[in-house]
């Protein structure tokens, strides 16, 4: 009897062993049909977010696998980190480098070339830029063609100072451009207003002076900032055929006048110097004039929004808001005559000639999409 009682209860532990693993299985069947309902329950905007963080990881790789082909070519060059996305160009892709050594970094910013380029010659463009030296320009950079990636390479030296936008927005330079502008800035001081504005509009008469009918690609993150002094740089922009950053935005209200579209684009600086954002308008609107009244800038944006014609750089320059600047830098600048080559003027020639066709066709485009609606 004993032994009976022996196996009936290693009978019954089995039996209950066996139920209790039938339990779990089943549990654990559920519990997976839940998770995967969960899942399937994944909002599309998490999803969407998931596939473009994806492609985005894609993307930086390939952008990093073009740096490193493109610095062993070179050779005397080193890589030090891979940005994110600084700028409102999406793709552009920029690198912090610096000279097999040195301790001086370097800014490397590789982007898709323009097409049609207005020019096929690096040295030609690079002698230019070399030539043009202002103390409101900023210098040292150097462009470099890749035909076989179809990219352009632009190396310049770092600014940790950063942009007048960093300065506008309390942000440093290397932050990511989705995060770092997406607040609203700070109203710079008056005075300082006043004379970043005037060194502007000094280095954009400069760059009229040495042929170049406009240069359409000033805004606050092409203005550095060294010393409190500003630098304007973006000058490759126009050599290379890139396409302006606000062109979509003012073109009707310039229409076809390249003389006039550095005239708006200063008139937007100003606006969000005053303001602490970005006028997302071809000129202010009502909503904008509330946030700008009383500043003594107003009667300067009235004078470049509202006036009969857009004046040029020049009527802007001796306009009264600037009265009792001091520009000392000018005072230490005693410039060597430039000599430009026949090859070089007929550089800047073809790119006035580019610049103007690319705003002649987005007005015409811009006519004809009002009328066929």
């Amino acid at each position: 009897m004993e032994a009976l009682g022996i196996v009936l209860l290693c009978l019954l532990s089995i039996v209950t062993v066996g139920i209790l693993m039938w339990l779990l299985r089943r549990c654990m069947h559920f519990r997976r049909y839940d998770y995967t309902v969960l899942r399937a329950d994944m909002s599309l905007a998490e999803h969407l977010h998931e596939e473009k963080k994806l492609l985005d990881k894609t993307v930086q790789d390939a952008a990093l696998l073009n740096c490193q082909y493109y610095l062993r070519s070179k050779g005397h060059f080193e890589l030090l980190r891979q940005c994110p996305n600084i700028g409102s160009r999406s793709e552009k892709n920029c690198f912090q480098v610096s000279r097999i050594g040195s301790n001086e970094k370097l800014l490397l910013a590789m982007f898709p070339a323009s097409s049609p380029c207005p020019h096929d010659s690096d040295k030609l463009i690079n002698e230019l830029l070399l030539l043009l030296k202002h103390p409101y320009l900023y210098s040292g950079v150097m462009i470099d063609t890749l035909p076989e990636q179809g990219l352009v390479s632009v190396l310049q030296p770092f600014n940790k100072d950063g942009s007048l936008k960093d300065i506008i927005y309390h942000s440093k330079p290397l932050d990511r451009w989705q995060t770092k502008y997406s607040r609203c800035g700070i109203v710079l001081p008056p005075t300082s207003i006043r004379k970043y504005c005037r060194q502007i509009l000094e280095a954009l008469l400069y760059l009229r002076g040495k042929g170049f009918t406009s240069f359409q690609h000033l805004h606050s993150g092409n203005v550095l900032i060294r010393k409190d002094c500003c630098k304007l740089t973006g000058v490759e922009n126009i050599l290379l055929g890139m396409k302006p950053k606000l062109q979509s935005v003012i073109t009707r209200l310039v229409k076809h006048k390249a003389d006039a579209f550095d005239s708006v684009c200063f008139g937007h600086l100003l606006f969000e110097l005053c303001t602490g954002y970005e006028l997302d308008s071809a000129a202010p609107q009502p909503r904008h004039l509330l946030d700008i009244a009383g500043h003594d800038a107003v009667e300067l944006l009235n004078f470049i929004f509202y006036s009969d014609t857009i004046p040029g750089i020049n009527e802007i320059s001796t306009h009264s808001y600037f009265k009792g600047v001091d520009l000392k830098e000018m005072r230490a600048f005693n410039p060597a005559p430039i000599r430009l080559t026949p090859a070089m003027k007929s550089c800047i020639n073809k790119t006035n000639k580019t610049a103007a066709d690319l705003l002649s066709r987005k007005h015409r485009l811009g006519k004809k999409e009002k009328v066929n609606h």
